[in-house]
């Protein structure tokens, strides 16, 4: 046999073997494959073809430095085979090389302007290199050249869905799955898109199909979990979110969506620890920073909040939902400066969200610029109608604006929304006792321990609820323990006697300034009602009562509200020594100022508190003396004004102090209340958003015969009912 004759013999057992090699690998039988392939780079080391296919294996089965190894082995054999640049191409997109892919599938094209490899592979670079208008035009032309391919409609699907264009983004998901049926990629971008456009229900379909196809599809998983928990589903989504975890669990997503799904829940601990493992994971991942953010403003500690809101804007300037966050943190902190600073943040971000409109109304609302806020909130409406918090955001300003008929219809529409908060529903419910409906208010003013604010202070006590009932044949003892304010006990205390009348025997918990001044009440030293201090051992009991749940036990309304006064009274020891301390001030109408509540409360204290100056005008008034009633911060030099206060220890020495005084002229605070449960004469300076108690369009209180309201007329001007104080303050001092 000749040469010639065994070279033909060679070559053509070489191309039996390349064929049996590419059949193997059309089959999915990698190993015989690269076996053969092997056999012929033996024979022929440089063989381009075949280095090609072994790199294309190599990819195939993950190996990727190998795959780059061998793609470059088969340029260097022939230089101009486009497909070459593809493989090597896709090698370098998948090990994050993308510039060196880019250069290779533009070589690809120049080579072959209708390599459809080279179009696809650029478009896929482009992508993520953010360059997604660009990634479009490249996917365009690769579907010109194969319109069958349903991966380039899937991918050019993505892109559009990145460009906002959600309905072109679901036509190409249609086509993919229609030219490829039983993927389950397609399906997952397609409930993407679906949730794009808003359609929640054909959205959580999608992602459940495309979960029945690929069970472990993680992407399918956590986006349907944070749709569930847009729709307050958080236990569904927390589930989701574990099984993730089961499989992967340092997936630093389903860790943060699992904090998001906590929280949701009202398990802020359990929301905190596990942002935290998230944070530990990728410190520098700003949304997992504004998550937990929102956890520990839901905890009360608004300064390591806004810290990290801040930290997450450092790292990602354009996040608007940290912007949003931040805004609202320090709207809360009574920073309205700041507040509006971040939510213009927001709206340069995303002028079209209604999250940054709302935004900017906390900002205009902790600047006191109601009718501000309540436009945002109704534009946040009109722009997301089923949006809960806008409406009640809305119907907030509106009550704050003295309009509880229109509040309370936003407030109706909110509450019948699925993601209605607590917070809402409690709103609702001063809403509703402001508007002077008891009987509805009272019911839903107990939503209030499920709000953020409350849920900690809730009693989680076996003994059952109070509701009303009178004793039953042996005498019971029954627990009402403090919540809230100081303010809140004195106004609320004067139920205990009654609820001794229906034959229990009260244990009152009150916090410790209140407790030497409380043996006064009715009840208390006949010994049907007890008093302990918050924090000192509880004797055992039968049944309990948070005290502001006490007018819904007994069903008080307007015309009901248990009104007589004094209820409380000074030691007459105390009096003896504070009348002395009084008389010292000289002759004259003996007036009390407190001008400044607890900068503490959830209510922004600039509101209710007044700049001490502004009252000066009260001290020119003739005949009059002035004495402090303010426990903290001293009054300006230049108003003339005798401070005893150093001498009062705890509220019964400020009784004993008011009771040897004309007239109590005081903001929304406890020196009111304790003013008014003295039966002492108590004028209240009263903010224009007032509180509910102080009802609207009168100037009396149900709850404090000797009180008479002065009101602002507009919010933040305090001039105006100073003015009519003083006036009142002269006609007195001339009939005096």
């Amino acid at each position: 046999m000749s040469g010639e004759q065994q070279g033909q013999d060679g070559a053509a057992a070489l191309a039996e073997i390349f064929d049996q090699a590419t059949g193997h690998h059309a089959a999915g039988r990698p190993a015989e494959a690269e076996a053969l392939y092997r056999r012929i780079l033996v024979a022929v080391p440089r063989q381009p073809d075949t280095l090609y296919l072994l790199g294309t294996l190599a990819y195939q089965t993950g190996h990727l430095d190998a795959a780059a190894d061998l793609a470059r082995q088969a340029i260097g054999a022939k230089a101009d085979a486009p497909a070459f640049y593809v493989l090597l191409g896709n090698v370098l997109h998948d090990q994050r090389q993308l510039e060196g892919a880019a250069t290779c599938f533009r070589r690809a094209l120049t080579l072959d302007a209708g390599s459809v490899g080279g179009h696809l592979g650029l478009a896929n670079v482009l992508q993520d290199q953010d360059r997604v208008a660009e990634a479009v035009t490249e996917y365009r032309q690769a579907l010109a050249l194969n319109a069958g391919d349903a991966n380039i409609h899937n991918n050019l699907g993505g892109a559009l869905l990145r460009l906002d264009q959600p309905e072109a983004a679901l036509a190409c998901f249609d086509r993919a799955m229609t030219l490829s049926p039983g993927r389950a990629d397609p399906i997952y971008n397609r409930a993407n898109a679906l949730r794009a456009l808003g359609r929640s229900t054909e959205a959580e379909d999608a992602y459940r199909q495309a979960l029945a196809l690929n069970p472990a599809h993680r992407d399918a998983t956590l986006n349907l979990a944070n749709l569930l928990l847009a729709d307050g589903r958080a236990a569904a989504a927390e589930a989701l979110c574990r099984q993730v975890l089961a499989r992967a669990p340092d997936h630093v997503d389903a860790l943060m969506n699992l904090g998001v799904a906590l929280h949701g829940q009202g398990r802020v601990a359990a929301a905190e620890e596990a942002l935290n493992q998230a944070r530990a994971l990728a410190p520098r991942r700003a949304d997992v920073l504004n998550n937990l953010g929102l956890v520990l403003a839901a905890s009360r500690r608004r300064d390591e909040a806004v810290a990290l809101y801040r930290q997450a804007l450092a790292l990602r300037p354009d996040l608007a939902d940290a912007a949003c966050n931040l805004a609202a943190a320090l709207a809360g902190q009574d920073d309205a400066a700041g507040a509006r600073a971040h939510a213009e943040q927001a709206l340069r971000l995303r002028p079209d969200d209604a999250k940054a409109h709302l935004a900017m109304g906390n900002a205009l609302e902790a600047a006191g610029d109601f009718a501000g806020a309540l436009a945002r909130a109704l534009e946040a409406v009109r722009r997301a109608p089923t949006l809960a918090t806008a409406h009640g955001n809305a119907a907030l300003m509106l009550s704050h604006l003295g309009r509880p008929a229109e509040a309370l219809a936003h407030f109706d529409r909110a509450a019948a929304l699925p993601d209605a908060t607590p917070e809402i529903l409690w709103n609702r419910s001063l809403a509703r006792l402001l508007a002077g409906d008891f009987a509805a208010g009272w019911m839903e003013y107990e939503r209030r321990w499920d709000t953020d604010l409350m849920k900690a202070a809730r009693r989680t006590y076996s003994q059952p609820r109070w509701r009303g009932q009178r004793a039953e044949t042996g005498r019971s003892t029954l627990l009402l323990h403090a919540e809230q304010g100081m303010g809140d006990v004195l106004q609320f205390c004067r139920y205990a006697p009654l609820a001794a009348e229906r034959g229990h025997a009260v244990v009152l918990e009150v916090y410790r300034p209140l407790l030497r001044l409380l043996h006064s009440l009715p009840g208390v030293a006949e010994g049907r009602v007890r008093l302990v201090a918050t924090g000192d051992p509880l004797p055992p009991f039968d049944l309990h009562c948070p005290l502001m749940s006490l007018p819904l036990a007994f069903g008080t309304t307007l015309d009901t509200v248990p009104a007589a006064t004094p209820y409380l009274a000074a030691d007459p020891t105390d009096l003896s020594r504070w009348r002395d301390a009084v008389a010292a001030g000289g002759p004259g109408l003996k007036i009390g100022l407190a001008w400044a509540g607890n900068p503490k409360t959830s209510v922004p204290d600039r509101r209710r508190s007044i700049d001490p100056t502004l009252l000066a005008p009260l001290a020119d008034v003739p005949g009059v003396r002035l004495f402090s009633l303010q426990k903290e911060g001293a009054a300006p030099a230049g108003l003339s004004l005798t401070d005893l206060m150093g001498g009062a220890a705890d509220f019964a020495d400020t009784a004993a102090l008011i009771s040897q005084l004309d007239l109590v002229i005081s903001v929304d605070t406890a020196v009111a209340h304790l003013a008014g449960a003295l039966g002492r004469p108590v004028w209240l300076l009263n903010r224009f958003d007032t509180d509910w108690r102080w009802l609207l369009g009168r100037d009396d209180s149900p709850w404090y015969p000797t009180l008479r309201q002065f009101r602002q007329t507009s919010p933040g001007d305090w001039q105006d009912p100073i003015a009519r104080a003083c006036d009142a303050l002269a006609r007195w001092v001339q009939s005096a």
